[in-house]
């Protein structure tokens, strides 16, 4: 073959393999969804998945901010369970079908998430710090170390593996429990050895570490369930208030956000009337339950109370749940006669 003929032969293979390489994660989008197709390779063998992701879904996620090292609040958000379970779904049959033990199940997983393309935010999104929900990296097929983690997270926690975050300088990674006394590095909490996952790039074993994160500091960060809730408007409703003589009857307003990740759970609002000292006012103290608040929801709560008359005092309202950090309000120097 003369020198033009192996160029060309040469150039060929170059785009045979550009071509292998692009269509290892392809987006199409039909009609309202965006259609994924990626393919990974793990233990020598080809895999395979496929997804239908709503177009209003990823601009839901792309509408909401990107910024803060809450990494739990991107890895565990509601709207998008039922396509993490969709890839779950994938992983245990092909890990029955191929007699995987668990341990294998993780590095699918893992093999997964590292077939997907590394690319920096200042390259991808023109920034610096933009941290991207799994939907999002799933539909743009590449992302940094912050996303594949994120990503790998979502589908190992929706597995029932129990995973931390890792946080190091400048990076972010995982860590898996296991039971057994397996290679590698790993690191001890609540009593149990959770060994070390790095999400980005190829070849990376679970307790395989790079030697510059061996000896580092880092924050271990457990996948819980635990939205942020905000107190937007608080007082009492004016227009209820009409007294007896000896209570003052008044509904009391809250307008309460949950920012996520998840459904509140238990919700109540307590109401603490708290008197001066120099006051004839009596102590009260009543606890209402209140609807559960969907993640990225807002909602108006107004609860009848039947407060003490006269009414000399502090009020305290105060949001309560079972995971979540109670939000207290104080309206000062309240007379209502």
């Amino acid at each position: 073959m003369d020198v033009s003929g192996k160029r060309l032969l040469l150039l060929l293979m170059l785009l045979m393999s550009v071509s292998v390489s692009l269509l290892s994660h392809s987006v199409t989008r039909v009609g309202d969804y965006y259609k994924i197709q990626h393919t990974w390779k793990y233990e020598n063998e080809q895999w395979s998945c496929s997804l239908n992701i709503p177009v209003s879904l990823y601009e839901l996620y792309q509408q909401r901010t990107h910024y803060g090292d809450d990494c739990v609040h991107y890895a565990l958000s509601d709207f998008d369970r039922d396509y993490i379970r969709g890839l779950v779904k994938s992983f245990r049959e092909g890990g029955r079908r191929n007699g995987f033990s668990d341990y294998k199940n993780v590095l699918n997983v893992i093999a997964f998430v590292q077939s997907l393309r590394y690319v920096t935010d200042i390259v991808s999104k023109h920034d610096e710090n933009y941290v991207r929900y799994p939907v999002e990296t799933l539909v743009d097929g590449v992302g940094d170390c912050e996303d594949m983690a994120i990503l790998a997270a979502s589908i190992m926690h929706e597995m029932g593996y129990d995973v931390l975050f890792v946080q190091l300088p400048n990076h972010l990674a995982l860590a898996v429990k296991s039971s057994e006394n397996l290679y590698g590095s790993y690191y001890e909490y609540n009593g149990s050895r959770y060994y070390y996952l790095e999400t980005t790039n190829t070849g990376w074993a679970i307790g395989q570490i790079p030697d510059e994160f061996r000896s580092t500091r880092v924050q271990l960060v457990p996948l819980v369930h635990k939205p942020k809730v905000n107190v937007r408007e608080y007082g009492y409703n004016s227009a209820s208030y009409y007294a007896t003589d000896k209570n003052v009857n008044v509904y009391m307003k809250c307008i309460v956000e949950n920012l996520g990740p998840g459904q509140t759970r238990g919700m109540s609002m307590r109401i603490t009337l708290e008197p001066f000292r120099d006051s004839e006012t009596q102590y009260y103290q009543r606890v209402f339950e209140l609807e559960e608040l969907p993640e990225s929801s807002t909602k108006t709560f107004e609860v009848p109370c039947q407060l003490p008359r006269p009414l000399h005092g502090n009020i305290k309202i105060s949001i309560e749940g079972s995971n979540f950090e109670p939000q207290v309000i104080t309206l000062t120097n309240v007379k209502l006669n």
